[in-house]
């Protein structure tokens, strides 16, 4: 694909887009957090299946890898989503 990781693809789609961008992720397991600009709307992340396409990470209610003015895709859990804590 055009980028390396999942991250990089959201942090491509402009601030404040109006129309939907689709991320298309390859199957594999992708253990990193996703964050998204609250001023990134519209976004679609879209894998093979829930068998064949994985984004994991570690957070717990300790360790919460985060950053400010973004939103974490923990709460918004999937199919293709799990937390590995």
């Amino acid at each position: 694909g055009d980028f390396q990781t999942v991250q990089e693809a959201i942090d491509a789609v402009p601030f404040g887009n109006t129309r939907r961008t689709v991320i298309r992720v390859s199957p594999g397991i992708y253990r990193q957090p996703v964050y998204v600009a609250k001023t990134k709307n519209f976004i679609t992340l879209a894998g093979l299946g829930p068998e064949d396409t994985v984004l994991t990470w570690n957070n717990t209610a300790t360790k919460i890898e985060h950053h400010q003015d973004c939103i974490n895709l923990v709460p918004y859990l999937s199919s293709i989503f799990q937390n590995n804590s």
